[in-house]
């Protein structure tokens, strides 16, 4: 099967020939960094069989947030180590949204907001797993692509608020174009982490 890293290939450079003049230095950043990955441009890393010796060269990877590939691999390494920092008490999920034309008059009367949901959620590890993959998200994954051509990229997805797989064929650079779209700005930061879950946080379970 196709992957995200392979349409990009195939269409990257019918991308930056339609919209050269619209594309901005991080979207460019992006697409090289995942057309790349893997492929041994980057560099490669030697693996070697402590019982027949053979070396086994694989490409570096490019370690961008937007990537795939990249992503599944911090995604697991994250959930591991916020796992491991979990106190042995009852976790409670609180969950709100506040509209951006609110926001000033939330802070100006702070109690009278924060529609506000809160959930038990035990010791919290069914959390961490559900969050994981929001975490690093990226704007479609390798799974959902089902078909890469010469001029087209055919992919799955499902309407929001339905259970019903569609799928959906759009010209090659059109899937690029939407691909980088997602692009976040330099700098932009997911998520934070506070008290004893901030990464340099020096308190200690005991």
């Amino acid at each position: 099967m196709p992957t995200v890293a392979d349409c990009l290939r195939q269409h990257g450079e019918a991308f930056l020939q339609q919209c050269s003049e619209k594309i901005t230095l991080q979207q460019r950043k992006v697409l090289s960094a995942i057309q790349r990955c893997r492929t041994g441009e980057l560099g490669h890393v030697i693996f070697e069989c402590a019982q027949c010796h053979h070396q086994h060269w694989v490409g570096r990877s490019c370690g961008n947030r937007h990537c795939p590939n990249c992503q599944h691999e911090k995604t697991q390494s994250w959930l591991q180590k916020q796992s491991d920092r979990l106190l042995p008490i009852h976790h409670f999920l609180v969950t709100f949204t506040v509209p951006e034309e609110l926001r000033g008059l939330l802070r100006a009367c702070p109690n009278e907001g924060y529609v506000v949901d809160v959930e038990p959620v035990q010791d919290g590890r069914s959390v961490l797993k559900y969050l994981a993959p929001y975490v690093f998200r990226v704007a479609i994954s390798d799974n959902r692509i089902l078909e890469c051509t010469e001029s087209t990229v055919t992919y799955k997805y499902t309407p929001s608020g339905s259970k019903t797989v569609l799928t959906k064929t759009v010209e090659g650079w059109k899937f690029v174009r939407g691909f980088l779209q997602h692009t976040l700005p330099k700098g932009f930061r997911k998520v934070r982490h506070y008290g004893w879950m901030a990464s340099n946080s020096r308190t200690t379970l005991d």
